[in-house]
């Protein structure tokens, strides 16, 4: 059934959240999200940002979203985490972090003794990944607002405000913001790490060329699960951009990855991602 009651909603908040009620508006969800649940999230407006404090954590949005931290963690988990495992201890590195999802459920698997590198080229998404971290005191994880990319350089990036959206271009000048691109394998060799247990990535057709920016550095990984997104190429574009699942898959094989897909999921963003463990 249609939600009638949704376009008056969403018209209600674009008028608050353009009138310089935020309080107004954030409040209002808040106890909306009580009501609804019986339990549910306080929302505040902080510097351009929306700060959620649930019972358990907190998380900073660029918008308001109310999905509860243990609904965010199953998606984490069920999505990126499909075969795969981070143990304590684990280093993981998450290339499109977002404003941290995954990083929550990755920190607290790595525990306090585990290492998380969380990538976000977007600078107000990495920011507020940067206070999703430090309102959780999540001191094993660090923030580096950059995109992973094949060679040093200088790019752009989208300006979605659905943070998940945002995309990578080539052209320093055609989007919104400027980017430093830096190679994994550079970031990696400056904070002295080997071994890393798991590479997650959701980074919009950029992927392959992430991958090739790890160059030796991917013979030190154990996991991986890179999302691919084909999904969202034109059908009359078999060349497109986006279109990396097989060459993802080709260049994990040769690097000596085992790998498998979940081609049944009615998600297109999941049936594209590969998982992989090193062979034995």
């Amino acid at each position: 059934m249609i939600d009638k009651t949704l376009p008056v909603r969403k018209a209600a908040f674009r008028f608050l959240d353009r009138r310089g009620l935020r309080g107004v508006l954030g409040g209002g969800v808040s106890v909306y999200s009580l009501l609804r649940r019986g339990r549910g999230v306080w929302v505040t407006p902080e510097n351009g940002l929306w700060v959620h404090r649930f019972a358990d954590g907190y998380l900073v949005n660029r918008v308001i979203d109310t999905t509860l931290l243990e609904t965010i963690d199953y998606v984490a988990r069920d999505t990126f985490l499909h075969g795969l495992t981070v143990s304590p201890g684990d280093v993981v590195v998450d290339v499109g972090a977002g404003v941290g999802t995954e990083v929550l459920t990755f920190s607290r698997l790595a525990g306090p003794g585990g290492r998380v590198l969380a990538i976000e080229a977007h600078p107000e998404t990495a920011r507020a990944l940067q206070r999703t971290v430090m309102l959780n005191r999540l001191r094993q994880v660090e923030v580096i607002a950059a995109a992973a990319t094949a060679k040093e350089c200088e790019l752009s990036i989208t300006d979605d405000e659905d943070h998940i959206k945002s995309q990578v271009r080539s052209d320093a000048s055609s989007g919104a913001h400027r980017v430093p691109g830096r190679p994994l394998a550079t970031l990696l060799r400056e904070r002295g790490i080997e071994r890393i247990d798991l590479v997650k990535m959701n980074i919009e057709g950029a992927e392959l060329d992430a991958l090739r920016g790890m160059g030796a550095a991917l013979a030190n990984v154990r996991q991986v699960a890179i999302s691919c997104h084909d999904f969202l190429a034109p059908e009359s574009a078999p060349h497109d951009w986006r279109r990396t699942f097989d060459g993802v898959r080709e260049l994990l094989s040769d690097a000596g990855f085992e790998l498998w897909t979940r081609e049944a999921d009615e998600r297109p963003w999941v049936r594209h991602t590969w998982y992989g463990r090193r062979r034995t």
